[in-house]
Formats: structure tokens, C-alpha cells, sequence
């Protein structure tokens, strides 16, 4: 499947409601799984709800199962990552209707900021996610970040 990218922002209805951008939707679309919607959970990272398709779900769960059954480990990440995840389907108009009690969890109220992230994407409060980039900017130049070879190469990119 594609990367999830570039940052789009939406208007949050009173219900809980907010359009999908059509870039997002049409990489759900792709999905092995034919699940025409959503997987929203909330992050236990940062202050955003983390989503995927069904089919990276599916994946997650599989790796959550190589933990030992109940072992700390195991017991963890199954309750973050699928005793608070949401399915949501969008509607006609590539809307989906996110919980109230999710959105109040991550501070959205009248905007919700899509942010792509790769294999996934997250829905954050406007000003929360703007911090965030600023802080991921300045820890990424400080640090001296660099992405590794790609897979395969000699030590180059590709």
C-alpha cells in the first residue's frame, strides 16, 4: 500500500464528524482487507488518535500474538492498541463519525488535523500537532537523524 502523506485540516461536526481526506481514503481503499473505513485508536505516544486499515491491524495483531499469552508484554499492547480502536466506516461523503469520548481524550474540538505518517496517520488537535512537528524538527536536527540504506542498496540511496 502506499505511504500516508501530507497534512490536510477539517472541520469537526457537532456529532463527532469529519471528511477523510481523499488522498487517505484512497489509500484505505487499497486495503487487502475490503473494509471501506477506518481503524482509530487513541495513541499511547502522543496526544493524537493513531489510524490505519483494517489489513495493518490485522498485522499489528499477529505481532501482538508473538508475545508469550498473557505475558506483561502482551497483555500491554493488546489493551492499547484494541480495547480503545474504533472501526469507522465512512459515510457517501467520505465522512466518519468519531466518538465524543475519543475526540475529548485528544483535545479535538472544531478542527482535526490529518497528519500522514507512512503506514499510518493520526488525527491530532491543530495546535498540539504543530508543537509536535516543532519538537520532532529540533530533536531530529540535534541528534543528527539519518535514515538508514535503503534495503538492498550498498550503502546509497536509491
Amino acid at each position: 500500500m502506499k505511504p500516508f502523506l501530507g497534512t490536510f485540516h477539517n472541520k469537526v461536526d457537532g456529532k463527532g464528524r469529519v471528511s477523510v481526506p481523499a488522498p487517505f481514503r484512497a489509500r484505505l481503499g487499497e486495503d487487502p482487507s475490503g473494509f471501506g473505513g477506518v481503524v482509530v485508536f487513541r495513541s499511547y505516544q502522543v496526544q493524537a488518535l493513531e489510524c490505519c486499515g483494517m489489513g495493518y491491524m490485522e498485522d499489528l495483531n499477529q505481532r501482538v500474538d508473538d508475545f508469550g499469552l498473557f505475558s506483561d508484554e502482551q497483555q500491554g499492547m493488546a489493551a492499547i492498541l484494541f480495547g480503545s480502536a474504533q472501526e469507522l466506516p465512512w459515510d457517501s461523503g467520505g465522512r466518519i463519525q468519531i466518538p465524543r469520548w475519543l475526540l475529548d481524550e485528544v483535545g479535538i474540538t472544531e478542527n482535526a488535523a490529518f497528519f500522514g505518517m507512512g503506514k499510518t496517520f493520526r488525527i491530532w488537535d491543530p495546535p498540539a500537532l504543530d508543537a509536535f512537528v516543532a519538537e520532532q524538527r529540533a530533536t531530529a536536527r540535534a541528534r543528527g537523524f539519518t535514515l538508514p540504506p535503503s534495503r538492498g542498496s550498498q550503502g546509497g540511496a536509491q
